[in-house]
């Protein structure tokens, strides 16, 4: 994690949950910190798959399964990343994680899901992503909802994601509004062309043949939210971001307001001093009411 004078620290994440621990770099001695807080427990529900496609549930307090429950999909970032269904492996994911069970308190049925291009399950699910960004995406995340709806009496399904998670929300709902409820992007991509065309020597480049528009049209309508914006007509959709992102530039939100001003139903929260990860406590509680409100009103 890191490195203080003589010491480094780091955690051993084989251990649940993980073990923080020091090593004396001048002798290798190896001693585990214990470290005493107050946190939230966060409950880790349990794990299923549908067709390789893993994800996890976590169920209300006093869950009844004969009533109906409103579901928030939780969509991670990266998209080379992955859910942390037995831990977050990343100290921003840990708030997102309180985010998640402040709301399965408002009994919420929460899920969080390892879509195509995720890590952790091999080497072509990664790559399947390649060329199938906005389809193969979007199939697994409805595979693992139709699959939830079948077992769970599911009233309202609403989505949230970070980053590329963010965008991915975007898309399911752009592509099945007659199915989502709400959704929200957090410091999401909006606009693949304008994105790698602005910055190519972007990272995302390599989901598509090159940064030329007309080689790569295809594939960037395939992944685009803009195409037909009446698709979104009424939708309600909840737009979050720092403006000091520079990992995914804020013109890629005012796009997006841009595009669909007058036509979804937006809502906007923004943080001036915040980048891609957030880190005010009081910003977070911020965060928190206005997504608790965005979900239940």
């Amino acid at each position: 994690l890191f490195k203080i004078k003589n010491f480094l620290f780091f955690k051993k994440v084989k251990e649940y949950p993980p073990v923080i621990s020091s090593l004396e770099i001048k002798n290798g001695s190896i001693r585990e910190i214990n470290i005493t807080t107050t946190s939230l427990s966060i409950k880790n529900g349990l794990v299923d798959n549908i067709e390789g496609i893993y994800f996890s549930i976590i169920l209300p307090e006093n869950f009844d399964k004969n009533k109906n429950y409103d579901l928030l999909v939780w969509l991670h970032g990266g998209p080379h990343r992955q859910s942390s269904l037995g831990f977050h492996p990343y100290l921003s994911y840990g708030m997102y994680d309180y985010l998640l069970e402040k709301i399965r308190e408002e009994n919420f049925i929460i899920t969080k899901i390892d879509y195509v291009g995720s890590f952790g399950y091999g080497r072509k699910f990664a790559e399947d992503l390649k060329f199938n960004i906005g389809k193969k995406d979007v199939e697994s995340v409805f595979k693992v909802i139709e699959k939830i709806k079948a077992e769970y009496s599911i009233n309202k399904i609403n989505l949230m994601g970070i980053s590329y998670g963010g965008y991915l929300s975007l898309k399911a709902i752009y592509e099945h509004p007659e199915q989502i409820e709400r959704a929200i992007s957090i410091n999401g991509v909006t606009d693949w062309w304008t994105l790698i065309n602005n910055n190519p020597s972007s990272i995302f480049k390599i989901f598509f043949e090159s940064n030329d528009y007309d080689t790569n049209k295809k594939y960037y309508n395939q992944a685009s939210v803009f195409l037909e914006p009446e698709r979104l007509r009424n939708k309600k959709i909840l737009i979050i971001y720092g403006e000091k992102d520079s990992t995914v530039p804020v013109s890629q939100e005012k796009l997006f307001l841009e595009k669909f001003n007058g036509i979804a139903n937006l809502s906007v929260l923004s943080f001036p001093k915040e980048k891609h990860v957030f880190y005010s406590i009081e910003n977070w509680e911020n965060l928190l009411q206005k997504i608790k409100s965005f979900l239940t009103d």
